[in-house]
């Protein structure tokens, strides 16, 4: 008979996995972070300044605008197709904070800005990125690489878009860079918090204009030991 629940010697063998989700768990309790999810269309729920939220089908590759007031999408966006061709894209997310959205391609790692107001993807802009999990809170939209625990980030404007996304490129300097095993989040307020479970450590970065402050360290306790 199969047994549920988790053994000691499981979770000594993956306590750095569990140190890294449990002390993310710890930050993000403290931000208001929130999630929609449904079958076809997995989005992010957002400030919003235009009535509409973003939102994909990624069984046609497409982003759409659900036009709250009216209930209806009154925007479709083919994210890196041809306008009209159906195709799967699994991997396909989107961004949001006010009109600032953008395209997230996980599978093949990109962000794609996009001109609510003309509803299509700018991607002439588009850049690729070290990690599949790309976040957006506040004005920042940032990304860090799990492996390497490398943070990049930018500023965006809610108010208005987007805009220059380059800094997040892969093949820029990074914000910072924190130590291995890292997971990132980033509050309501802009302000990005970036967790190493290698390190043990918890490095907050601060919005400062259109920059960052020097990032702030903290050291976590370290994970329980747990017995046979």
């Amino acid at each position: 008979m199969a047994r549920f629940g988790m053994a000691p010697g499981w979770m000594r063998r993956h306590r750095t996995s569990i140190a890294s989700w449990a002390a993310l768990a710890v930050v993000a309790s403290g931000l208001t972070v929130y999630a929609i999810q449904s079958t076809g269309y997995p989005v992010h729920k957002a400030d919003l300044d235009d009535g509409g939220i973003w939102v994909t089908n990624q069984s046609w590759g497409t982003l759409g605008r659900q036009n709250r007031p009216v209930a209806q999408l009154d925007g479709v966006v083919w994210a890196g197709n041809e306008t009209g061709s159906r195709s799967e894209r699994a991997g396909l997310d989107v961004v949001q904070n006010g009109i600032a959205v953008a395209s997230v391609d996980r599978d093949a790692r990109t962000i794609t800005p996009v001109n609510t107001k003309l509803a299509e993807g700018i991607d002439d802009d588009a850049v690729t990125v070290k990690d599949s999990r790309v976040v957006m809170g506040g004005n920042t939209i940032g990304v860090a690489e799990q492996k390497t625990g490398k943070v990049w980030l930018t500023s965006v404007d809610p108010t208005t878009g987007v805009g220059d996304l380059s800094d997040l490129s892969g093949s820029t300097k990074p914000t910072e860079t924190v130590g291995a095993d890292a997971v990132l989040t980033i509050g309501t307020d802009g302000t990005a918090y970036a967790v190493s479970a290698a390190k043990r450590t918890l490095t907050a970065f601060a919005p400062d204009g259109e920059r960052f402050a020097d990032p702030e360290e903290t050291k976590l306790p370290k994970a329980p030991e747990y017995a046979e």
